[in-house]
């Protein structure tokens, strides 16, 4: 096949599926002459003879293979926004056309027009909407985080959002999904959108989901600019996984978490620096649950993320130098973690009483 021009009278839609399929999977078959012929026969028959499950696939395919591919990729998935993806796929398809869409980074594609018509739904249709656009921001989020630098793409998306409010009545894991999602694609919402919002997150239940989860969702929080008081519970819990009082449950383990992983996640979220996201939460962490005494780390990589740690650990971490007492002058605690200390121009180093009174020794700060 690698030679022929995948063109044929007996090739079915469906065999088109099979050899792009095939030729996102084998690499270097993206530049055989079978697989650019069998996405331009893609775009000469049209996709409104493929089934659901064909425009799954060829979308997931199409968006992996590179430019040339892009085109047939507009086909697809532009019949799959006429026959309306809120009301003729299931979650499951939806996310596949919405992830490849994003993937490809598709611009005035069927993306737009799924987007318009999320934001006109009504009545019966709402539902749906709102779980659509739950799987939509989540696909942004993940692979086109830049989405809305575009102004235009900026207020279909923002448009969206404030007409169908997909948070509400969502389940507890998507709802958690979709926060970080808003956070991370930096959604401005509303006074009332924010306090709808709010209101759904304060029946989520911490204890269920993994500390990645958990800082995600702090960190679209911060960027959303919800009232603190939705932190409480998940600083709280993250809190106490760092320093050892709790597992992981919502991931089987036991004892305290990879915080560096934490750390990772929650400054994606907040679309910052790790350092920087770091002290945000630190910062957080001190307001809601006050200051935290030194505790031993379970692992010298917590020491750049989390109170309570010694100074060894931090040490050993990367984070700054290790002191012999208290990094803090002011309150004599040990949470400094602004190594080299890049923050010191802008806020207090010490999440506990905010001071920016921090030993050299310890962070090698000039304050």
């Amino acid at each position: 096949a690698a030679g022929g021009s995948g063109e044929g009278p007996g090739l079915t839609g469906r065999d088109l599926c099979f050899l792009l399929w095939s030729a996102a999977r084998v690499d270097g078959w993206a530049n055989e002459a079978f697989a650019k012929s069998a996405a331009e026969e893609v775009c000469r028959r049209g996709a409104s003879t493929l089934s659901v499950q064909d425009l799954n696939t060829l979308s997931q395919s199409l968006s992996s293979l590179g430019p040339f591919f892009h085109k047939a990729l507009r086909v697809v998935t532009n019949e799959a926004a006429r026959r309306g993806l809120s009301s003729s796929f299931t979650a499951r398809d939806q996310a596949a056309i919405l992830t490849a869409l994003a993937k490809a980074r598709l611009r005035g594609s069927a993306l737009h027009a799924e987007l318009r018509a999320l934001a006109a739904a009504s009545g019966a249709a709402l539902a749906g909407a709102r779980a659509t656009l739950r799987v939509a921001v989540r696909a942004l989020a993940q692979s086109w985080p830049g989405f809305v630098s575009e102004p235009s793409d900026a207020q279909l998306l923002f448009d969206a959002v404030a007409a169908t409010r997909p948070w509400v009545q969502a389940p507890h894991q998507e709802l958690v999904h979709l926060a970080a999602g808003l956070g991370t694609l930096g959604v401005v919402l509303d006074a009332e959108s924010s306090a709808s919002l709010e209101r759904e997150l304060e029946g989520v239940a911490p204890s269920t989901f993994s500390s990645e989860e958990l800082s995600q969702l702090v960190g679209g929080i911060l960027s959303l600019g919800l009232a603190h008081s939705c932190l409480r519970s998940a600083a709280g819990t993250l809190l106490a996984r760092a320093r050892g009082g709790e597992g992981d449950k919502a991931e089987g383990g036991e004892g305290a978490v990879d915080v560096r992983a934490v750390g990772d996640g929650f400054a994606k979220a907040l679309r910052r620096s790790p350092q920087e996201a770091s002290m945000a939460l630190l910062s957080v962490l001190a307001a809601e649950h006050g200051p935290v005494a030194p505790a031993a780390p379970q692992d010298s990589r917590e020491a750049a993320w989390l109170p309570g740690v010694s100074p060894a650990a931090r040490s050993a971490s990367g984070s700054g130098g290790g002191c012999g007492g208290s990094c803090c002058k002011c309150c004599s605690c040990c949470c400094c973690i602004c190594g080299n200390c890049g923050c010191c121009g802008n806020c207090g180093c010490c999440c506990c009483c905010n001071c920016c009174n921090c030993c050299s020794d310890c962070c090698q700060c000039s304050s």
